[in-house]
């Protein structure tokens, strides 16, 4: 068994921390016909077999409730994707890391698998998915070594996802770069024209019947 078959599964980060101006109401709790949005992007990271799945910023109380998930808070609030993801490995020291955004209301396990064999089984320490030639960043793997060096970054005074990844390419750490399985897996939603026909345009408060929809999450304590 290679070192890299006898790492532990990767732990699960659902990014929660955006200010959602845009959408004009936080997009992680808002309701959906599968539940809170955040819980989309955190059943897909378990059934891709992250164990455990963390709540990163964001309001701490609310998504406690609403999804039943450990939280954990932003180090620096507003300090952007990389700031939850440096918050994230600092709580998770020595773990592979599978960062989803919480807006992505179609994301599946099977959206995720390439990235995570990626990182599990090859010398990859990025797994990022390109879509027209650009890079992706709604989703991406993080080996423990490149979750490392991403929270020293950050530490370091780094602000920009895309710089720290190349800060990670330039210490000599792999950056591979995939072809998302299904592009509209990994497509993010911004403003309430971007919600999927039929989902309800309306803050949770007003659809009590959805906001009781639980994300299960057996044996993971809030903290």
């Amino acid at each position: 068994m290679t070192s890299r078959e006898a790492r532990s599964g990767p732990a699960g980060v659902v990014l929660c921390g955006g200010s959602s101006t845009r959408m004009g109401r936080d997009k992680a709790t808002m309701s959906t016909p599968n539940g809170p949005l955040a819980g989309v992007a955190a059943r897909a990271l378990q059934d891709a077999g992250c164990d455990p799945v963390v709540l990163v910023g964001g309001d701490g109380g609310a998504l406690r409730s609403r999804l039943g998930r450990r939280w954990i808070a932003d180090s620096e609030p507003g300090a952007g994707p990389l700031g939850g993801i440096a918050s994230a490995a600092d709580h998770l020291a020595g773990r592979a890391l599978i960062v989803s955004a919480c807006d992505l209301p179609d994301l599946r396990g099977s959206d995720v698998s390439p990235m995570r064999d990626a990182v599990r089984s090859s010398d990859a320490e990025v797994a990022v998915y390109d879509r027209d030639g650009r890079p992706q960043w709604s989703v991406l793997a993080l080996g423990p070594a490149a979750a490392t060096a991403m929270a020293a970054a950050f530490a370091a005074g780094e602000r920009a996802l895309h710089r720290a990844v190349a800060t990670v390419a330039a210490a000599g750490l792999v950056v591979v770069h995939l072809d998302p399985p299904r592009p509209e897996g990994i497509g993010d939603v911004d403003r309430v024209e971007d919600l999927p026909d039929g989902w309800p345009a309306m803050p949770p408060e007003s659809n009590p019947a959805l906001d009781r929809i639980p994300d299960p999450a057996p044996g993971q304590a809030s903290g």
